[in-house]
């Protein structure tokens, strides 16, 4: 059974630990009935055998503690944003091709099946502009990447796999789909071939000109 752990421990740490149970997680507050480190430097240096590190820390600090475990090899799956910047992306990039880990954004709704059943129901050859509006109560916490980063990210990813998908998913009407599941077990099935340019989505935000994300 693969092992995980989650650094970071959060409202998004909370849901990655309910939907695979971490068998690790790091956060500056003790964690009841779980294995626990209060820094990354204490798991470092502890060297745990993990087949998976999730990091669902602030984005701000997405850079230097993903660089920190693929250096020590281990794989990681980010939360979105990856990184803030298309220069700290491509560094992460480099190193996990070199140090043959991997090194995935979390695109949770890629597994969404709306968006299975979006891409086998719609000729997108058909289409030639699609118009995306989010709608939600602003968060009380200030996030430093803003909205743009926040969200925009869903919406470069999922352009890029509907009108371009090269993930096949059957579409199902389950209570019991959980898309961070079949994220998580896609990750560990394909290992470091599952690794791609995201500093490409990055490239798109850092772009963004008049409310408008141009999607090429």
């Amino acid at each position: 059974m693969s092992k995980i752990a989650i650094i970071g421990y959060g409202k998004m740490g909370k849901l990655y630990d309910k939907a695979i149970s971490a068998d690790i997680v790091v956060d500056i507050i003790p964690i009841p009935n779980k294995s626990y480190f209060k820094s990354l430097d204490e798991f470092l240096s502890a060297r745990p055998i993990i087949d998976l590190v999730i990091v669902s820390t602030p984005s701000e600090t997405h850079f230097p503690i993903t660089k920190s475990l693929l250096e020590n090899n281990y794989n990681v799956l980010v939360e979105k944003p990856i990184c803030l910047s298309v220069t700290e992306t491509l560094i992460l990039e480099k190193l996990a091709k070199k140090q043959g880990m991997i090194l995935y954004q979390s695109t949770l709704e890629r597994y969404n099946p709306v968006t299975s059943f979006i891409k086998k129901n719609i000729d997108f050859t058909l289409v030639s502009r699609v118009k995306s509006t989010r709608f939600g109560i602003q968060p009380n916490r200030v996030r430093q990447e803003g909205p743009v980063f926040d969200l925009g990210i869903h919406e470069v990813d999922l352009n890029k796999q509907i009108s371009k998908g090269n993930i096949n998913l059957d579409f199902k009407l389950s209570n019991q789909n959980n898309p961070m599941v079949q994220m998580i077990q896609e990750i560990l099935y394909k290992g470091p071939s599952i690794n791609e340019a995201w500093s490409k989505e990055v490239a798109i935000l850092e772009k963004f000109i008049n409310n408008r994300l141009v999607l090429d």
